[in-house]
């Protein structure tokens, strides 16, 4: 009798199938895997890739690079993990929509693109693109002169997505800040004196602020979403031996909001130094080393969280335009990676 109790119980567990496993266990699954590896799970079969999986994260630690190639539509990727450079050919059918769209922010995955009207050289078209899924998602049209910055809180698959556009306007001496979410028939728009603040360098948001660095590298301003208020608070200035020449925003994990200033000594060499935001007193600490991290600088900067067995903590790191896929650094593990 015993059995044949066993032999049922065989066979009840033989006739699972991987297919019906749990959300919550392909949730953690997914959680393990690189982004890759999390493709071709997906792949599997029909359950595993219409899983809920909003928020999940993935393994890879290091940023990927992407290049457009609008004439074709093709997207050139680079994974730092597995070192392969993949080319996707999208199945887009206005392929043309690439054609003369700048890149403005990058998170999630998602890439967030405008494009000039050719008649009255204003933005006009406004746009995320996914490569990975091959997707798009079409935001209002906003006429604007094209020299705005941009970022968003989320991946705009999220239904509280913000995206955030900022410029100023010279000649009415007014800051424009426009705000919209996906599906949002209309662009929200704010504006403000102008002041001492000059042409918007880069944006950050983070906890309800929104945060943009000053082209003339003297202030930071700071518009309160809830309160829809805008403040503006002193960058660190030059030192005797340091001088600014381009300055970045990076949203670190814990909580902190880093300033990358990049400036040439006078030793003679470029270098860059690192400030954290004390936002109880609205001023900016002098970082002497990023123990916890390493830094990427690009359209939008990266604060990534690594293990110091890594060899890449306390590390910056930035591509130089005309030397094409190479990151300029003094770490030789990262110049390995992304040769």
């Amino acid at each position: 009798m015993a059995k044949k109790q066993k032999i049922e119980g065989q066979s009840s567990l033989s006739s699972l199938s991987w297919c019906s496993l749990d959300e919550d266990i392909i949730y953690s699954i997914m959680n393990r895997l690189h982004y890759v590896d999390q493709l071709r799970f997906r792949a599997v079969c029909k359950n595993w890739r219409e899983a809920n999986l909003e928020g999940v994260k993935y393994a890879d630690k290091l940023p990927w690079m992407m290049a457009l190639d609008p004439g074709s539509g093709s997207c050139h990727l680079y994974d730092p993990f597995y070192r392969r450079k993949h080319t996707i050919k999208t199945t887009i059918t206005s392929k043309g929509i690439f054609i003369g769209a700048s890149i403005l922010a990058s998170k999630h995955g998602w890439v967030l693109l405008g494009k000039i009207d050719q008649e009255t050289g204003h933005s006009g078209l406004l746009f995320f693109y996914n490569p990975f899924c091959d997707k798009i998602i079409h935001l209002p049209k906003l006429h604007h002169p094209y020299y705005l910055r941009a970022t968003f809180t989320k991946s705009p698959v999220c239904s509280d997505c913000e995206i955030f556009l900022m410029d100023v306007d010279h000649r009415k001496n007014k800051i424009q800040i426009n705000t919209c979410r996906v599906g949002d028939p209309k662009w929200s728009g704010f504006f403000f004196d102008r002041g001492d603040f000059a042409q918007s360098f880069q944006v950050e948001y983070m906890d309800g602020i929104l945060y943009a660095t000053s082209s003339n590298r003297t202030s930071v301003g700071a518009f309160n979403v809830a309160l829809q208020e805008w403040k503006t608070f002193p960058c660190p200035p030059d030192d005797e031996n340091h001088c600014k020449i381009t300055e970045s925003l990076i949203k670190c994990e814990d909580g902190n909001l880093l300033l990358a200033q990049f400036g040439v000594n006078r030793l003679p060499h470029r270098d860059w130094t690192i400030f954290r935001l004390d936002r109880s007193r609205m001023k900016w600490i002098q970082v002497k080393r990023i123990d916890n991290g390493s830094l990427f600088m690009g359209y939008t900067p990266l604060f990534v969280p690594l293990e110091k067995a890594s060899g890449l903590t306390d590390t910056i790191h930035w591509h130089e335009c005309y030397r094409p896929g190479r990151y300029s650094t003094r770490c030789p593990k990262i110049l390995e990676i992304y040769s």
